[in-house]
C-alpha cells in the first residue's frame, strides 16, 4: 500500500506526539518530580544544618558554661548553705566567741526550721528538740563518714552516655550524691533557718566585736533577739572582769538541697575532733590551740580562690596584696584548671547588699574579652561590667550599680598565672571605660613574663598601670 503525503504527515504528526507524550511522562515529569524533592531535600538540610551550626557553637562552650554556673552555685551556697550541722555550727560559734573575746557559758542549738514555720528533725540530735553544750565536756562526737557511690548519685557505675553525663554533672557540681538523711519536713529548694542561743560574758568592746564579726559572716545570720545586764561576776569600775552577760539568739539561714553532697560551713573545710588532752571544758582555751577558719569574710572571692591555688614561690607576691585597698578584682588563669572558670571579674564594695556577691565569670580556652565600665552620676559612682559569657548587673549589660570607692583613686588587682605549656593559650583583653573624675589604677600580679595573660585593650579617660 503506497501512502500518500497526506498519511505521511499524519504519521509524522502521530509520531511526534507520541514522542512527546513519552517523553513527559517517563522522562521529563519523573526528573522534575525529583528535581522538586531534592530541592525539598535541600531546603530541609540547610535548616538541619543551620540548627547542628547553632547547636555546634552552644557545645564548644559547655564546658564553660557548666564551670560558671558550678561557681555560682557554689556561690550561693556560700551565702544559704544547702545544709548545716550543729557540730559546724559549735566550731563557727566558738571562732566568733573566741576571736570577739567573750567568755562562754553556754550554746545550744534549735531544730532546722522551714520558713514557713514547719520544723524538721534535727540532723545532728533526732531524739531531742535541741542540743545543750553545756552538758557535753566530756568526749567529742564522732567524725562523720561519706560514702560516695560510684556515679556519685546513687547510681552503679554503668556504660553508655548516661553514665558519663552523670558522672560529668557530678563532677561540676550540678548532681550531687545522695544523702542517708530523709528530712520531708523542709523540700529540698525551700529555705531553712537554724536557730542559736547564745549566753556569755564579756566588756561592751567584746560584746561590740562579736556583733561586728558576725556581721562579716559569709552565711546569712541575723540577729533575731539580744539581752546585755550586768553580771554577777563584775562590777562597772573591775575592768579586768566580764561585767556584761550577753544573751543572743542567732539564727542562720539557708537553702535546703538534701543532696548537697561534701560541703562545709568552715573555710578549712570538713572539721574532725581531736583529742583534747585532758580538757575538760570545751568553752576554755588549752595550750596550742588555734581558731579553726576566719570569720570575717570579704568580697575579693577571685583574690582568696587564688591564693590557694598559686606555688609556694608565688606567695610572696601575692603578700603584696591587700584585698581592702582595691575596688575590683580580676582572675585570669589557665583553662581546665580544676572547676575553676578561667576569668572572674568582681567588684568589692557595691553600695547596696543585693549586690554583695557582684561577680562575672568568663571561661575560653583563647582570649576571653572583657570590659570594666565605670560613670560618676551626681557625685555618685556607678560601674558595670562583663565578659563573653555574661555581664552584671544585667545581662543587657545596660544598667549599672553603684558603689563606694575604697581611696582617692579607684583601684583594680589582676591576678594572673604563668603559662602550663605550649598548648595553654587562655587569655583575657580588657577594656577599661573610665567616665569619672578619679583616677583608675591597676596592678598586674604574677603574669607570664614571655607570653603575658592579661592584655588591658581599649582604654578611657584616666587610667595608668601602676
Amino acid at each position: 500500500m503506497k501512502l500518500t503525503q497526506r498519511d505521511k504527515k499524519l504519521l509524522i504528526v502521530l509520531g511526534v506526539v507520541i514522542f512527546t507524550v513519552v517523553f513527559l511522562k517517563f522522562l521529563m515529569l519523573p526528573k522534575l518530580g525529583s528535581i522538586s524533592q531534592l530541592k525539598t531535600d535541600i531546603a530541609i538540610l540547610n535548616d538541619s544544618y543551620a540548627v547542628n551550626m547553632a547547636y555546634k557553637a552552644k557545645v564548644k562552650r559547655i564546658d564553660g558554661d557548666i564551670k560558671i554556673l558550678s561557681k555560682k552555685l557554689g556561690d550561693l551556697r556560700e551565702i544559704y548553705p544547702p545544709s548545716i550541722d550543729s557540730d559546724e555550727l559549735l566550731v563557727l560559734m566558738m571562732n566568733l566567741t573566741s576571736e570577739a573575746g567573750l567568755e562562754v557559758k553556754s550554746i545550744s542549738f534549735g531544730d532546722i526550721g522551714g520558713m514557713d514555720g514547719t520544723k524538721a528533725d534535727s540532723k545532728a540530735d533526732p531524739e531531742s528538740e535541741s542540743k545543750d553544750t553545756t552538758q557535753k565536756e566530756e568526749g567529742t562526737p564522732d567524725a562523720k563518714v561519706d560514702n560516695i557511690s560510684e556515679n556519685g548519685d546513687g547510681s552503679k557505675l554503668g556504660n553508655g552516655i548516661l553514665s558519663d553525663i552523670r558522672n560529668y554533672f557530678y563532677l561540676w557540681g550540678l548532681k550531687s550524691k545522695k544523702n542517708s538523711v530523709v528530712d520531708d519536713a523542709v523540700p529540698d529548694g525551700n529555705s531553712y533557718g537554724v536557730s542559736v542561743k547564745l549566753e556569755a560574758t564579756g566588756d561592751n568592746e567584746q560584746i561590740k566585736a562579736y556583733f561586728d564579726k558576725l556581721s562579716k559572716l559569709k552565711n546569712k545570720a541575723i540577729c533575731k533577739a539580744v539581752s546585755i545586764s550586768p553580771s554577777q561576776n563584775g562590777g562597772q569600775n573591775d575592768k579586768d572582769r566580764k561585767n556584761l552577760k550577753l544573751n543572743a539568739e542567732i539564727v542562720f539561714y539557708g537553702i535546703m538541697d538534701k543532696g548537697a553532697g561534701d560541703y562545709y560551713m568552715l573555710e578549712d573545710g570538713k572539721w574532725a575532733p581531736i583529742p583534747a588532752n585532758g580538757k575538760k571544758d570545751i568553752f576554755k582555751s588549752y595550750s596550742g590551740f588555734s581558731v579553726l577558719g576566719q570569720s570575717g569574710h570579704t568580697q575579693n572571692t577571685g583574690i582568696n580562690d587564688t591564693k590557694n591555688s598559686v606555688e609556694d614561690k608565688a606567695k610572696s607576691q601575692l603578700d603584696e596584696i591587700i584585698p581592702g585597698t582595691y575596688d575590683f578584682s580580676v582572675v585570669a588563669s589557665h583553662f581546665g584548671g580544676g572547676l575553676a572558670p578561667s576569668v572572674s571579674i568582681n567588684c568589692k564594695n557595691p553600695a547596696s547588699s543585693e549586690n554583695s556577691f557582684s561577680v562575672v565569670y568568663g571561661d575560653n580556652k583563647g582570649t576571653e574579652n572583657a570590659e570594666i565600665f565605670i560613670e560618676q552620676k551626681n557625685g555618685k559612682y556607678y560601674c558595670k561590667f562583663k565578659t563573653d559569657h555574661e555581664s552584671y548587673p544585667d545581662r543587657q549589660y545596660s544598667q549599672t550599680m553603684e558603689f563606694i570607692p575604697v581611696g582617692e583613686d579607684l583601684k583594680l588587682v589582676i591576678i594572673s598565672s604563668e603559662r602550663q605549656d605550649e598548648n595553654d593559650q587562655s587569655g583575657i583583653k580588657l577594656n577599661i571605660i573610665n567616665n569619672s573624675d578619679k583616677q583608675f589604677v591597676y596592678q598586674i600580679f604574677m603574669d607570664d613574663s614571655d607570653l603575658p595573660r592579661v592584655e588591658i585593650g581599649k582604654t578611657v579617660g584616666k587610667v595608668i598601670r601602676q
